[in-house]
């Protein structure tokens, strides 16, 4: 199995502290690691370091090789840079062609795609769904991963999958996007619907065939030699692999994951997927706190001292 991680991502959701120069997953939130870092260490628990492809931009590139050599000097191998910012659908696209003419993969072999500025714990949990997916991948399903939610989320898309086990996993009956509270709290009493973590396994020849049914753009570029297609990667629609496969693809299965998962999308998820303290605070870096409840404070050349406060992100 092949890892494509996709590190190009612009977020701004957590600003100022994530801005487009400098995205979240380069960002050491919890302390010593950033979140790509972090990606790259629960993926070195299922992989080698020759199997683990980045995709990301020019604009990122040094930002990346410099996290990826403090992890491993052999990851720097496989960067491969985006020629433009094409959503999630066309990027896949350019990571499998990478991975069948540079690195002379087989179509037949089974590709995870996971973004890079996630939290996920426990790794060892993780390690085991990624492996039963592998297995289902290679009966020619596109398998996406479910997270069990906590509370109505109106933030992240949802899965909806049938009754019926397969073998820890479910046919998809439909992908939907980010819903209204009212709508979230019906989709967690109804308990069939899952969290949509982005993250999906598949064998390269079934995505390509999937891509030829639905996506007709993107296949026709995608047959064209590696060197033409990035210098026509700017004519790729701007498509999310969920409008663009997912949501018609008939080959879609679903793995609950009964895991802690987050994309750190807020600040306060950010604050809920870390530990704390007695008085509930999260606190690192070069801070000085006394008397303070319930509050986020991130310190970094600075010192922040804070005194009487609660609930509050500094």
């Amino acid at each position: 199995m092949k890892v494509l991680v996709l590190a190009g991502g612009s977020g701004t959701r957590l600003w100022p502290a994530s801005r487009e120069a400098y995205p979240k997953q380069f960002l050491k939130l919890n302390g010593g690691k950033s979140l790509l870092q972090q990606t790259l260490e629960r993926l070195l628990n299922i992989v080698s370091p020759e199997d683990i492809l980045l995709l990301t931009n020019e604009q990122y590139k040094f930002h990346v090789l410099s996290e990826v050599n403090e992890i491993s000097k052999e990851l720097a191998d496989n960067i491969l840079l985006e020629p433009a910012r094409r959503n999630t659908a066309p990027a896949i696209a350019l990571g499998m062609k990478y991975c069948l003419e540079r690195l002379m993969i087989s179509p037949r072999e089974v590709l995870f795609v996971c973004p890079s500025d996630h939290i996920i714990k426990p790794v060892e949990k993780f390690v085991e769904y990624v492996k039963l997916a592998e297995k289902v991948a290679r009966q020619g399903y596109i398998v996406a991963f479910g997270i069990k939610p906590l509370y109505p989320e109106t933030g992240y898309g949802y899965i909806k999958i049938t009754g019926k086990d397969l073998g820890g996993y479910y046919l998809v009956e439909r992908f939907t996007e980010k819903p209204n509270l009212e709508t979230a709290k019906r989709f967690l009493s109804e308990g069939n619907y899952f969290w949509n973590s982005g993250m999906f396994v598949f064998t390269i020849e079934t995505m390509i065939e999937e891509l030829r049914l639905y996506v007709s753009e993107i296949y026709q570029l995608f047959n064209q030699p590696l060197d033409d297609m990035i210098a026509n990667f700017q004519k790729m629609p701007d498509i999310s692999i969920d409008y663009a496969v997912m949501e018609k693809s008939k080959k879609v299965v679903a793995i609950p994951m009964d895991i802690y998962w987050s994309d750190i999308g807020s600040w306060d998820s950010l604050y809920d997927a870390l530990d704390k303290d007695e008085k509930s605070n999260v606190i690192f870096g070069n801070v000085l706190a006394k008397d303070i409840e319930g509050c986020l404070v991130i310190g970094n050349k600075r010192l922040i001292a804070t005194v009487d406060l609660k609930d509050l992100i500094i």
